[in-house]
């Protein structure tokens, strides 16, 4: 069995931190409490999402796992979105489409190049077929128009000697066509993906030494 080991540096959590006390404390609060309160409120929740991320970096064997690794991830993901928004830091990302763009231009998605969705887009997409919606969407640009799309489970290596050992994804069915997909990725590809978004943190912690 391979050893869990950390993919993401909680470390930056705490430097982040410091860095906001001590623009507060130096600029005589020039970040207003309640504000204040609400950075210290998200960075203390990442920090908790990103340990139990760390502990649980191996691929998921079980249903539960891969919706209990995916309910954290979102909550990092989005606690790193409301950071910049907050702080009205704009942060580009170089590819858009790195770590989830050839997904979209094989089977069974096989997209359109001019329809293919962001990474940050894809993740919406398969956390509202994995969890949160939790049954169905419509809402993701790239479906065909009057689309919906439902899912009864999602899919982790309950068969090993059939799928490779780091293969998540997400059974779906449509109204627009009877056959059954199974959208199957590499977990090092969802674990990429949030450790981008992650290290964003890095960016944020410059910004406010700047």
């Amino acid at each position: 069995m391979k050893l869990r080991m950390s993919f993401l540096n909680v470390q930056l959590i705490h430097d982040l931190q410091c860095s906001l006390h001590e623009f507060h404390r130096a600029n005589d609060g020039a970040i207003p409490d309640d504000q204040y309160n609400y950075l210290f409120a998200i960075t203390t929740r990442l920090d908790f999402c990103a340990r139990f991320l760390n502990r649980r970096s191996n691929c998921p064997h079980s249903d539960e796992a891969l919706l209990t690794f995916m309910m954290y991830s979102c909550m990092l993901v989005d606690g790193i979105k409301q950071l910049l928004k907050i702080l009205s830091i704009d942060v580009s990302v170089p590819d858009e489409q790195l770590y989830f763009g050839a997904l979209c231009k094989k089977a069974p998605l096989n997209l359109s190049e001019s329809n293919y969705p962001t990474d940050d887009k894809f993740f919406e997409y398969f956390r509202a077929l994995t969890f949160a919606h939790p049954f169905e969407t419509s809402r993701p640009k790239f479906l065909q128009s009057g689309e919906v799309q439902y899912s009864p489970w999602v899919i982790v290596n309950h068969v090993p000697e059939i799928l490779d050992d780091s293969i998540v994804g997400v059974r779906i069915f449509s109204n627009k066509h009877n056959r059954i997909i199974d959208l199957e990725f590499p977990f090092e590809t969802l674990k990429g993906y949030i450790e981008s978004r992650y290290n964003l943190i890095a960016s944020i912690i410059k910004w406010v030494n700047k």
